[in-house]
């Protein structure tokens, strides 16, 4: 229920910053995504594990285009990222921005996401 409500605010958000860039009002601005749980973790539905290094990482999708990492070891949630336009990611306070990114990037390359590569 909970995230159906907030599939509806995503898209209702992606409408209206359309609106705004197609009007000349500004360019829409990328928005963070909201964590669902209070606990930390992300609580989407799961894609997959990934493996960087030595350490595991479970990928969830949070809301649309947005998808969670959480690291297996600890159960701590690291951050999101998205994949549309180009890769943006979100860190936790306490995480390096570039070590999440190599692990979405590896998510992406390994199929642990819903995103589809557009051929040039």
């Amino acid at each position: 229920m909970v995230v159906l409500l907030l599939q509806k605010l995503v898209a209702r958000l992606r409408a209206s910053q359309a609106s705004l860039s197609q009007s000349g009002q500004g360019a829409a601005a990328p928005f963070k995504p909201i964590v669902i749980s209070g606990r930390g973790d992300d609580r989407g539905a799961p894609l997959g594990m990934v493996q960087v290094g030595s350490l595991s990482f479970r990928v969830s999708q949070l809301v649309g285009e947005c998808y969670g990492i959480v690291r297996l070891l600890d159960d701590a949630y690291l951050g999101s990222f998205a994949c549309e336009p180009r890769l943006q990611v979100w860190a936790e306070p306490d995480i390096d921005e570039e070590w999440l990114r190599t692990v979405a990037r590896a998510a992406m390359q390994r199929g642990r996401t819903r995103w589809i590569p557009q051929a040039s």
